[in-house]
This record gives structure tokens, C-alpha cells and sequence, in this order.
């Protein structure tokens, strides 16, 4: 390639690292004893997901959208949106 620019991610760097609420309600896995994914919940979403490590999350604070052609709603007590 001639183009040797660097180029960053829309919106890099991102938002600093920051601890989600220690408040949960809620820790799991899957019922399969080989399951290497697991999650805790808080305040009505996902907060941390686990993968392929217990002790180190790769997601934080998953929330999810339901939409059709008339409607969208994001399904989180802690981000209420709809439009």
C-alpha cells in the first residue's frame, strides 16, 4: 500500500476507562459447564460481559434496541429512550 497514513477509529480515543455500578443485581452464565462467557446485571441492563476470562470484561453496559418500521425504543430502565 502507498498510503502509509495512520488512521484512528471514528471517535478515537474514546471515552476514559471508567468502573460500572458495583450495585448489581444479578450474576451469570450459561448452564453448559463449558460455557467461558459470563455477565452481571444492574439497573435493568447488562453491565459486564465476561469472555473468554472471568476476571477481565470485554463489555461494558450493554443495552438493547427493539424497532420496527414505526417505532424504536431502547429496552433500559437506566436509558429510557424512545422515538
Amino acid at each position: 500500500m502507498a498510503d502509509s497514513a495512520i488512521r484512528y477509529a471514528p471517535g478515537w480515543p474514546g471515552i476514559p476507562p471508567r468502573w460500572t455500578s458495583s450495585a448489581k443485581t444479578g450474576a451469570g452464565t450459561a448452564l453448559n459447564q463449558h460455557s467461558k462467557v459470563w455477565f452481571t446485571l444492574s439497573h435493568g441492563i447488562l453491565n459486564e460481559v465476561y469472555f473468554p476470562r472471568v476476571d477481565q470484561a470485554c463489555t461494558r453496559d450493554l443495552g438493547f434496541v427493539v424497532t420496527n418500521h414505526l417505532k424504536t425504543a431502547l429496552c433500559s430502565p437506566a436509558y429510557p429512550y424512545s422515538s
